[in-house]
């Protein structure tokens, strides 16, 4: 579901949306969110209090695919909106596709619902660019909003596609003309479209008159960037659809209207994506009492994200349980379980910068512990540091407890014969307008 908007309570749209989004799930995957729904509905908070909401889910951006970061890029309307933001320095998402998104509806870890390598494919190959179909779908709805009078807040869930296979419309192309190498001259070409498409609804929304009441827009990737594929995560190490911090570590930040007055600034406590939905619906209920849920790996993180040093709700969490390749972080410390071989290194960084690094660090197998706090680049291996034997064993024991969580694949039966729903998932080029 592209974008999903209410005339109706903030908080019960977001229920709304997740929930209904899940519910094709076994029903105890997605029972915790029902709770959830009850627990909101009985902290009903009046609708001018409420903020309106929109939430930006940019696929596979890379940790380094802005201009603040890489010059080459053309992106000064994200620029410009995280420069005014509470910057989230240090937001984990799971480290492919399937799995971010599962975490996000759900608030739970994906190995504990069987969701974790949920592929498929797409057929739609031709019609309009789908960056600029989401772009154009949610001016109109803020459009329409506006024109009813309402006092009701909005939600509007964006998930865009700067994704392969990437289809770049020549007039972004053009923009990085000056990038020689073409599967970097059309990453940049995605996100200066995306760029263009935050540009056009932040238009759209100051021009409406919506900057006189509360209002959130998140803008986050949902994993690490595809290095084959022209995406950058320098200087972090590794990439989509690995658990080394470039696959996990993703750019985000919040920018509002009469929510977080002290900003910008940055943020710098652990948030997991499974945090997100907690910590949204606990900002619209407007209450300084947390959103705790039974079953939900999810913490709420507003309070902390309000205060500007506030303590962080979050210190572990699972990046993935695969077999050949899995990774947990239990405080400062972070275990990776890689089969055997080559593993990620660091990919795309900005020109003229040496990567090279000796062999032992890039030629691994089994276990590896690093410490994010003096090794955030995931360089020094210290499983083997007798110095450091309690620590791997204590992430070792987190590590065992949640692969005993983890379940089989889940994939629900799919009726051929069912019609294609426009809102649906689609790929670059969409033949809806």
């Amino acid at each position: 579901m592209f974008i999903e908007t209410a005339i109706k309570p903030t908080h019960s749209k977001l229920l709304e949306l997740w929930t209904s989004s899940i519910m094709f799930l076994n029903p105890m995957l997605w029972l915790p969110l029902a709770v959830l729904s009850c627990y909101l509905i009985a902290s009903i908070v009046s609708a001018q209090q409420q903020p309106n909401i929109i939430v930006a889910v940019i696929d596979d951006m890379g940790y380094n695919e802005r201009s603040s970061r890489d010059p080459r890029y053309r992106t000064p309307t994200m620029d410009d909106l995280a420069s005014q933001s509470v910057r989230l320095n240090y937001l984990y998402t799971q480290p492919s596709c399937t799995m971010s998104r599962a975490a996000l509806l759900t608030g739970r870890m994906p190995h504990t619902m069987g969701i974790e390598n949920v592929f498929d494919k797409f057929d739609n190959r031709h019609g309009k660019y789908d960056t600029e179909v989401l772009a154009q779908r949610a001016i109109s709805i803020i459009k329409a909003h506006k024109k009813s009078g309402t006092t009701q807040p909005f939600f509007i869930y964006l998930a865009f596609k700067p994704y392969i296979p990437i289809s770049v419309p020549a007039y972004l192309s053009d923009r990085c003309s000056h990038i020689s190498d073409p599967l970097i001259r059309d990453r940049c070409g995605t996100m200066a479209g995306v760029d263009d498409a935050l540009k056009n609804i932040t238009k759209t929304w100051k021009g409406q008159g919506y900057t006189k009441k509360p209002l959130m827009l998140m803008v986050m990737s949902d994993n690490g960037g595809s290095s084959p594929n022209g995406a950058s995560n320098w200087p972090l190490r590794g990439k989509k659809a690995t658990p080394f911090e470039g696959g996990t570590r993703v750019p985000a930040f919040m920018y509002s209207f009469g929510l977080l007055p002290d900003a910008p600034r940055d943020y710098n406590g652990l948030i997991h994506i499974t945090d997100v939905p907690l910590t949204l619906i606990s900002m619209a209920r407007n209450s300084n009492t947390p959103v705790v849920v039974p079953d939900v790996d999810g913490k709420d993180q507003w309070q902390a994200i309000k205060l500007q040093n506030g303590p962080s709700q979050r210190t572990v969490w699972v990046y993935q349980m695969w077999d050949d390749e899995a990774g947990v972080r239990k405080g400062k410390y972070k275990l990776v379980y890689h089969t055997s071989g080559p593993c990620s290194g660091w990919y795309n960084p900005l020109p003229g910068v040496n990567t090279s690094l000796p062999e032992d660090v890039l030629d691994c197998g089994g276990y590896m512990l690093f410490d994010l706090e003096q090794d955030p680049y995931e360089i020094n291996d210290l499983s083997k540091d007798p110095d450091y034997a309690d620590e791997m064993n204590d992430v070792m024991e987190y590590f065992n407890m949640e692969k005993a969580r983890k379940i089989p694949v889940q994939i629900a039966a799919i009726n051929p014969n069912m019609p294609a729903d426009d809102a649906d998932w689609k790929p670059d080029w969409c033949p809806e307008a």
